[in-house]
């Protein structure tokens, strides 16, 4: 008996319809297990049908997210994001891991879905917070390409950043909060771009294309200063500004706790980055001044720099550190365009500047029992304040 998937093969209305009818069905589980009185058989069996339909619901997650955009790939989406909530719900949602991947991929592209897409993981990282970070260097990936495909803008500098994860990364616990900082420091370092670690790219990433780059209106334009670069150095540099500006908008602790091991989350990046700095980028030096330009040292310059650029902000409210981070980019983006052409002087240029990096002095918070954020030590502090002039001013009163 062949098992009871959806049928790809139906029109986008259909499938539509079948994730709208999952979410109904999914609800009505859900209600008959948590039953004072009878219909167990029939609640068990309701779930049994459904949990066959989970990696058909995943999979239309992610329609049309890898491709061009085709009319109805939103509703598709919306719906099977909604039929994958609703089957969370009801306990039925399958393998944390692969729902957790699939959640990653919606929550940067549709901003329709991103309420949704959330709050999904924002449960999953409450149940199942390891599995979410076994989960976020894959939907991180997943979650890149996307935007490539369907909202290249935001990719961009001047683009505005999003905290979409940073509901997610507070609702897990301090262990998988540090799973978090790695895995996204250990992408950001990477000095290789695989495209078969990724979902299908765009081929075309000229600003003449279909799926060009182009500067987004607003306010503050955003510019691609990747334009002339090779294919590889540009979406390396893209990645990893994708993911320093998703690290940098998480609401990092910066006060350990009582342990004397323990380190805060802001610590854990700096030592992080420093050692980055300190050892790889001394390295490359010495190989391009021996050796010449090498496959990996564009590469070298762009993680180098990212990291640089991290550590400058990191003293920063979070809300700050995304636009001041695009401004240290925005900086030193003459030099790497040139070491991106093939200039071994810029090369060396640009990972000299950066392991001067290396020797910035750390952010020393305070060390408080339990994990505060930066705004609120701020807002702590602006209290206090708050608090001492009033007394003051009840004292000088008749």
């Amino acid at each position: 008996m062949s098992r009871p998937w959806l049928v790809p093969g139906s029109s986008l209305e259909v499938l539509a319809s079948l994730c709208e009818h999952l979410s109904a069905e999914a609800g009505k589980g859900a209600k008959e297990v948590h039953a004072k009185h009878g219909k167990h058989c029939c609640a068990g069996s309701v779930m049994a049908r459904l949990s066959s339909h989970v990696p058909a619901v995943l999979r239309f997650v992610r329609h049309g997210l890898h491709r061009r955009p085709e009319p109805g790939d939103v509703s598709v989406r919306s719906s099977a994001l909604d039929a994958a909530r609703a089957l969370q719900r009801a306990g039925i949602g399958g393998h944390p891991t692969a729902m957790a991947t699939a959640t990653f991929a919606a929550l940067f592209t549709d901003h329709a879905m991103r309420r949704t897409a959330g709050l999904l993981l924002q449960a999953l990282a409450r149940s199942e917070p390891q599995a979410v970070a076994v989960a976020l260097p894959r939907g991180l990936r997943e979650g890149f390409a996307a935007l490539l495909w369907l909202a290249p803008q935001k990719l961009l500098l001047g683009a505005t950043p999003t905290d979409v994860s940073s509901n997610a990364f507070a609702a897990s616990g301090r262990v998988a909060r540090g799973k978090w900082i790695h895995a996204m420091l250990a992408e950001m370092q990477s000095q290789d771009f695989l495209e078969g670690d990724f979902p299908p790219l765009p081929m075309d990433l000229s600003n003449r294309g279909p799926s060009r780059l182009a500067p987004f209106g607003g306010r503050r334009k955003a510019e691609d200063i990747t334009e002339n670069w090779p294919r590889q150095a540009r979406l390396r540099f893209l990645y990893g500004q994708f993911l320093a500006l998703q690290l940098l908008s998480l609401p990092l602790s910066t006060a350990a706790t009582s342990s004397k091991n323990d380190k805060s989350e802001i610590g854990i990046i700096f030592e992080e980055c420093t050692r980055f700095l300190g050892l790889r980028s001394a390295a490359h030096a010495t190989a391009v001044e021996s050796e010449g330009m090498g496959n990996h040292t564009v590469l070298s310059c762009i993680s180098a720099v990212l990291c640089k650029a991290v550590l400058a902000v990191l003293s920063e409210e979070t809300s700050e550190r995304g636009q001041k981070f695009q401004a240290a980019l925005r900086a030193a983006a003459p030099v790497l365009a040139a070491a991106a052409t093939g200039d071994s002087k810029a090369a060396l240029q640009c990972l000299a500047e950066a392991a001067e990096g290396a020797d910035s002095p750390s952010p020393r918070p305070k060390r408080v029992r339990g994990k505060t954020s930066l705004g609120d030590l701020s807002a702590r502090k602006k209290r206090r304040m708050t608090a001492t002039t009033a007394s003051k001013k009840g004292e000088a009163s008749p």
